[in-house]
C-alpha cells in the first residue's frame, strides 16, 4: 500500500507565498472566541483556587490566552487581588501568571 505524504509532495510545486498564505489560514482555523463564563462559574472556580492554595494541593486550569483555551496543571503560588492575577507554579517549576478575567475552568488534580 503506497502511504501518502499529504501535502508535503505538493510543497515543492507551491509558491512561497501560497505556504505562507495556508499557514495563516490554519492558524486563523485554530483561533477561538473567549468563552462568556458566568458569575456562579466565577464563584465556583474562585473557591477552588482558594481551597487549592490554602491545602498546596495539585490544580488544573484552564485559561484563554491568544485566542486559543490552554490548560496548565500545578500548585498555586499567590492570588494577586490589586492586578487581579493568580501565580501557579507547574511540574517544571516555571510560574505562571493568569489574569483572572482570562480563567475558564478550574478542576482539583
Amino acid at each position: 500500500m503506497n502511504q501518502d505524504r499529504g501535502s508535503i509532495k505538493w510543497t515543492s510545486l507551491m509558491l512561497p507565498e501560497h505556504v505562507v498564505l495556508l499557514k495563516e489560514l490554519y492558524e486563523q482555523d485554530q483561533h477561538v472566541q473567549q468563552p462568556e463564563i458566568d458569575e456562579q462559574q466565577v464563584e465556583h472556580i474562585h473557591s477552588i483556587i482558594m481551597e487549592a492554595q490554602r491545602e498546596q494541593t495539585p490544580i488544573c486550569i484552564s485559561y484563554y490566552s491568544k485566542k486559543q483555551v490552554n490548560n496548565v496543571t500545578g500548585f498555586i503560588q499567590s492570588v494577586d487581588s490589586n492586578t487581579q492575577q493568580v501565580i501557579l507554579e507547574n511540574k517544571l517549576k516555571n510560574k505562571i501568571i493568569i489574569p483572572a478575567k482570562n480563567l475558564i475552568d478550574a478542576q482539583h488534580v
